[in-house]
């Protein structure tokens, strides 16, 4: 979809990817502590969602855009909305890209001792 800012906002995204995960530890503790997620598993999930976010827009992104505009062009010229070209057209043909992404992110997840320590910590 095309909307104002989206390359910047992509980029954004993105860039966040090369921030250093241990960099934004103290930080994430402070706010953990501050707003009361510190040692429970909420604020694990929490923390492991965003570090693996900018990952999976990046990986998504650029495997949706791949897919051939012709495909989503006559899905709307037969009249089909956004959130149907999205569920039954680009979703199914995204499998691979997202089974890819699942498996990158559990695999990230299982190695990471250290944010689930960080996080989990009671100070």
């Amino acid at each position: 979809m095309r909307f104002p800012l989206r390359k910047p906002l992509y980029l954004m995204v993105v860039a966040l990817i090369v921030v250093p995960l241990q960099m934004t530890l103290i930080p994430v503790l402070r706010l953990f502590n501050k707003i009361g997620l510190t040692g429970n598993f909420i604020g694990i999930w929490l923390a492991h969602t965003a570090y693996g976010l900018p990952f999976a827009i990046y990986l998504l992104r650029n495997f949706i855009s791949q897919l051939p505009r012709s495909l989503i062009e006559s899905a709307q010229i037969d009249g089909a909305s956004h959130p149907t070209i999205f569920l039954r057209l680009v979703l199914p043909t995204s499998i691979p890209a997202i089974s890819s992404l699942a498996i990158f992110q559990f695999m990230w997840v299982w190695n990471d001792l250290l944010i689930a320590l960080i996080s989990w910590r009671n100070t």
